[in-house]
């Protein structure tokens, strides 16, 4: 696992679960270049694919994950809220691609008519005290 985190007391926690834990020198520029980061970094690697997610779904599921990658030479996203974002799974095939992102866009491009799995969880972002709320009573139930 590679993570690109901000808070240093976080980044001592993923590392002794054995993440990498990386540094966006770039992030003013806004959510590609979080993905250019991690993707350079799983380049290097040589890994066969990455899953790009965002850290505020609660919804996520291990099951879900594992079914983004189960046709690992397909980008596949995730279905919800008449969309398909992230999380995505993306083959070494479309690193370049992802590498050449830039803005605050991400990578809703290479997802346009991409294969994806459904799963309206995801659509509970949290971006506010009120989501949060919500997404306690949905886990406390």
């Amino acid at each position: 696992m590679i993570a690109i985190l901000r808070d240093n007391e976080l980044i001592d926690i993923v590392r002794k679960h054995g993440a990498i834990t990386l540094l966006n020198r770039e992030s003013y520029e806004g959510m590609a270049s979080s993905i250019r980061c991690g993707v350079a970094a799983v380049k290097r690697l040589k890994t066969s694919g990455v899953v790009v997610m965002t850290c505020d779904q609660p919804g996520v599921t291990a099951d879900h994950l594992r079914a983004l990658t189960a046709e690992n030479a397909a980008i596949t996203g995730s279905a919800y809220a008449g969309r398909v974002g992230v999380p995505a799974y993306f083959p070494a095939t479309s690193f370049d691609a992802l590498l050449a992102l830039d803005g605050d866009a991400g990578a809703r491009e290479l997802l346009r008519g991409a294969r994806s799995i459904p799963n309206e969880a995801l659509n509970l972002d949290i971006d506010t005290e009120e989501d949060f709320r919500e997404a306690q009573a949905l886990f406390e139930a």
